[in-house]
């Protein structure tokens, strides 16, 4: 590949300038899959201690980058920030939560004492994120291949819906209560900005001394978005209120794995 910095042969000895230095900007476009494990430690009428769930979720991925890299002999050191919009949306319910792998418990008439039936739907959404990482790479003239690794963000919502057995049903006062066949609901929710961590390997050709294309695949982990929750829901009974509880925290990890393609322009030659 000719560079035009060295002029004419006339000019003298002339040593071309690394291929992979210099400042560049890009675009890339992608795809993954999310994964949100559920850890649900709750109490609904002072029973059922803790429930797991898992969302996996595939989603789309475009956007944009800009980073610095330094070449030395075969070698190329680097720093790259990127910003990026996902569609990661994703939900699971569990329509008879209780801890995982247990069995109704019995007293000796029969009557389920150690869990009251309440299921939950988890909804859970990602949009906008980022990163900034290192890279090295190892180049044979066109070719580049690369690791790279460093801190990433990724604002995210979490969204809890749970539908019980009110009082009135589960302790047998069905005619005793205003709306008895009702179901006791509660809504929790929040959203925040997950700081975490990402590692991935890459492959980036050289079209010209200006272009060039990238392969690329990263894992991301986002550490947990997390809530503690504590609700009541009211039953009038013929002589009192009766009242249902829910109480506990909600607590999702989150990790994504993206491959993705781009292009890259250099912002010098």
């Amino acid at each position: 590949m000719e560079d035009d910095a060295c002029g004419s042969w006339k000019d003298g000895p002339c040593e071309k300038p690394a291929l992979w230095s210099g400042a560049y900007i890009g675009i890339f476009a992608g795809g993954g899959s999310g994964n949100v494990d559920i850890t649900d430690v709750y109490e609904y009428d002072s029973k059922d201690p803790i429930a797991k769930n898992s969302i996996n979720s595939a989603f789309a991925t475009a956007g944009v980058q800009i980073g610095y890299n330094v070449q030395r002999d075969n070698f190329v050191f680097g720093v790259e920030a990127g910003l990026g919009l996902m569609n990661l949306n994703g939900s699971v319910t569990d329509d008879d939560l209780r801890p995982d792998g247990s069995n109704w418990n019995e007293d000796a008439w029969g009557v389920r004492d150690d869990h009251d039936p309440i299921s939950a739907t988890y909804d859970f959404s990602g949009n906008l994120y980022g990163e900034l990482t290192g890279r090295v790479g190892y180049t044979n003239g066109n070719e580049l291949f690369y690791v790279k690794g460093g801190a990433a963000f990724v604002n995210a919502n979490l969204d809890a819906h749970y539908s019980g057995n009110n009082y009135c049903t589960t302790h047998g006062y069905n005619s005793w209560c205003d709306n008895a066949s009702n179901y006791s609901t509660f809504d929790f929710g929040k959203s925040d900005t997950l700081l975490g961590w990402t590692l991935g390997i890459g492959l980036e050709y050289a079209l010209s001394n200006s272009l060039s294309l990238k392969a690329e695949y990263q894992h991301f982990d986002f550490g947990s978005i997390s809530f503690d929750h504590n609700g009541t829901v009211q039953f009038h009974e013929t002589t009192t209120t009766a009242i249902s509880t829910l109480t506990g925290n909600v607590d999702a990890d989150v990790t994504l794995d993206v491959v993705k393609v781009g292009l890259n322009y250099k912002l010098q030659d």
